[in-house]
């Protein structure tokens, strides 16, 4: 049975995760809470609704999709009640200006390697390949090494950006299957490592 995986997204022609032209795999879930994560959206494995003032037009048209009456326009403002949303994404669907958005989506690893497979020529090129970041990628271990097999199968470099907060068994097991860690170092002093809430 072909594995699924929750994703943040699928960023192709990245150049800042590792060597050459990449393709970055970003899973959801991360079993850390850093005040300073650069995608905070990927911490928990589920459907995020985001919502972008700078982009919104106030047309209205959020607030008479919504099902729920999550949406709510308050002083001139979108408000949105995320408690009572059901994440129908009749919001998202409809928002012409692309203000309301959804982030985390599934797909099967096959839905995956095509999207991947699509670059393999940028990839020879570039000397470049495949990087599955996160969240954090060891949280959803199977997807991990089912996309790093599948990866090594069509001779694909890969590199994993980590924090490395798992078990040392599961790194083993893959070590092989990787080519490139990239280990997001949070705090060379213990201490204050110590005062960072997880």
């Amino acid at each position: 049975m072909d594995a699924t995986a929750r994703i943040m997204e699928i960023e192709r022609f990245a150049i800042h995760d590792g060597p050459g032209l990449r393709t970055t795999i970003f899973l959801q879930g991360c079993p850390l809470r850093c005040p300073w994560c650069a995608n905070p959206e990927s911490q928990t494995i589920s459907d995020k609704l985001l919502y972008n003032t700078t982009k919104c037009v106030l047309c209205g048209t959020c607030i008479k999709n919504c099902p729920t009456q999550s949406i709510k326009l308050i002083d001139g403002k979108i408000v949105i009640n995320r408690d009572t949303c059901i994440k129908c994404r009749l919001c998202a669907d409809n928002c012409l200006a692309e203000a309301i958005y959804f982030i985390g989506q599934t797909k099967t690893i096959s839905e995956i390697m095509k999207i991947i497979l699509k670059d393999k020529e940028y990839y020879e090129v570039s000397n470049g390949g495949v990087t599955i970041s996160g969240g954090e990628p060891f949280v959803q271990y199977d997807v991990l090494c089912a996309l790093l097999s599948e990866c090594k199968n069509n001779g694909i470099h890969t590199a994993i950006e980590t924090t490395g907060d798992t078990d040392w068994e599961k790194i083993e097991k893959v070590q092989d299957k990787i080519d490139l860690f990239l280990y997001d170092m949070k705090h060379i002093d213990p201490e204050k490592l110590k005062e960072v809430p997880k």
